[in-house]
């Protein structure tokens, strides 16, 4: 959405530095396409940059000048673009580049040095931010105007966050700038050369504030529900969507099945530290939270899992008529869960399954599938921590009303892994027994100990 947006009448300038003058003529927009060279993830890709420019170009009339350095994209702006621009890359000063943008009539890049040197010459800004944090890092117009475009999603901002440095190189799959469009700033562009407000999109913020039920363990979330809360919220979220005024939507709520695992994973990728401490919901997933919970003297009332907690939706699903996409797992997997799910509660309606995979070139077609299938529900099983990072990059957009990473509960529904049985359930052993069936997974196993340890170490810090 845009945030940051703001309309001002548009000061004089009075910039005194040395510059080269441009052409007189039509309005003139100039185009900036990097972003220096500490954090490559910030740059918005240049085929987006030439669409804006032809856009403008043919839409306003506008004279185009591309600005930057030898290692920005301007060539392969240019290269991309139908119409000539007038290319001053590598030809100024910085006095001469802070002059030749006091002329524009709007300057356009991303999170850069350049932009705030625009935002210092009084000339109206347009800055897309990702993976940075755009409220300590957004341009600072005085007496000027500055947009700010972003997509908001959930991992977003995930450098800068607090005091920690985060990500620098962002995420590989860089899907918060990829979801900012051409034809965004295309709009906005237009509403500041005419003169009109630049009003922000009808988007929800990009996550809900805490309940006062949730502790923290290790300085990751978790909520003290009961499956009949979690049930009743999900009967929450569904009404608040049908109810939610157009042309807005309701934002899809993320849940995250919180266990041990999940909490030593998040001490070592900051990534998803952030991802679950924005989650709507963080349900107790694992008989080690309950006993750190009672030794920092709080409560968790029972153990909470996405296994056993994707069956009862389904069970309240059939009854209430919302659809199911099950999404990941091996090759069939998804189908054969899809399969017994139906069997067993008569009337549930999967909207679609299917594998993929979370790499990022895969992003664009699994959401366009989600979406095209007009399921209330998606259930992701690409295991922790990829299926929550993939959850959080794509929130914004995908239009279901519940997203949910599930880890093995397909395999264990289509019968492919055995659940344990009642009784080591309840005692808590649920591990140990997987640990039998796949001895492979020793490795992650190593994190319970080491979570017992650190909280008895760190725990009442």
């Amino acid at each position: 959405g845009l945030l940051g947006a703001e309309t001002v009448p548009r000061p004089a300038k009075s910039y005194s530095g040395e510059w080269q003058p441009l052409p007189d003529g039509p309005q003139k927009i100039v185009i900036h396409a990097g972003s220096g060279g500490y954090s490559l993830a910030r740059r918005w890709d240049a085929a987006s940059f030439a669409q804006v420019a032809d856009a403008l170009y043919e839409d306003q009339g506008a004279q185009i000048v591309l600005v930057g350095g030898k290692d920005d994209d301007v060539q392969a702006v240019k290269q991309l673009m139908r119409h000539e621009p007038l290319d001053l890359s590598e030809q100024t000063t910085l006095a001469q580049l802070a002059g030749v943008i006091a002329q524009a009539d709007l300057y356009i890049g991303v999170d850069s040095g350049v932009t705030h040197i625009a935002a210092a010459t009084g000339t109206p800004v347009i800055a897309i931010f990702g993976p940075s944090n755009a409220a300590a890092y957004g341009p600072w117009s005085p007496g000027g105007q500055s947009v700010i475009l972003r997509s908001a999603p959930e991992c977003s901002p995930c450098s800068y966050v607090g005091h920690s440095v985060g990500l620098r190189e962002g995420c590989t799959a860089r899907t918060c700038m990829r979801m900012v469009t051409p034809e965004q700033v295309v709009t906005a562009s237009k509403s500041i050369l005419n003169n009109d407000p630049v009003r922000p999109e009808a988007v929800p913020p990009p996550h809900t504030e805490p309940a006062p039920s949730r502790l923290r363990i290790l300085g990751v979330p978790v909520d003290s529900v009961t499956y009949t809360d979690w049930l009743e919220l999900l009967v929450e979220w569904m009404q608040e969507s049908l109810n939610h005024p157009a042309p807005a939507k309701a934002r899809a709520k993320h849940v995250c099945t919180v266990n041990p695992e999940f909490v030593m994973i998040a001490q070592g990728d900051v990534n998803f530290f952030n991802i679950l401490n924005r989650a709507d919901l963080c349900i107790p997933d694992g008989i080690g939270l309950l006993w750190a919970a009672r030794y920092l003297g709080r409560h968790l009332p029972e153990r909470v899992t996405g296994s056993d907690g994707l069956p009862l939706i389904a069970e309240w699903a059939a009854r209430e008529g919302w659809r199911l996409y099950l999404l990941g797992a091996a090759p069939g997997v998804a189908e054969k869960a899809a399969t017994v799910l139906c069997e067993r509660y008569p009337g549930l309606q999967i909207a679609g399954t299917y594998a993929g995979s979370p790499a990022p070139e895969e992003e664009d077609t699994l959401v366009g599938r989600v979406n095209a299938s007009g399921a209330d529900m998606l259930f992701v099983a690409y295991g922790a921590p990829e299926q929550d990072k993939w959850i959080a990059r794509n929130l914004p957009r995908l239009q279901v009303r519940m997203a949910m990473g599930v880890g093995g509960a397909f395999d264990f529904i289509a019968g492919i892994v055995p659940r344990a049985p009642l009784w080591m359930r309840r005692l808590g052993l649920e591990w140990l027994y997987r640990l039998y069936l796949q001895p492979g997974r020793i490795g992650r196993m190593m994190r319970l100990p080491r979570f017992a340890l650190a909280v008895l170490v760190r725990g009442k810090d």
